[in-house]
């Protein structure tokens, strides 16, 4: 993953993707979803590691082209 240095705010609104918090699967606290994040195929943000540990990181993410939305849809 890439972490590309933009305001939330803006990477929201350019992509699409409301700013959120959820709960933690682990501890329930309620974590605020808001580190842009980038990769290949996906756009999105993730959770900072919220004392859970990495694997309860909570990741939301949007693809990045038409080609990956039609894999998704089985075209």
């Amino acid at each position: 993953m890439i972490y590309p240095e933009i305001d939330a705010k803006i990477w929201s609104v350019r992509h699409g993707i409301e700013l959120s918090s959820y709960p933690c699967f682990n501890c329930k606290k309620l974590v605020d979803v808001n580190i842009p994040i980038i990769s290949k195929d996906f756009v999105g943000f993730e959770s900072k590691n919220h004392g859970c540990g990495e694997e309860y990181k909570i990741i939301l993410l949007k693809p990045r082209s038409q080609e990956i939305i039609d894999i998704f849809k089985g075209e």
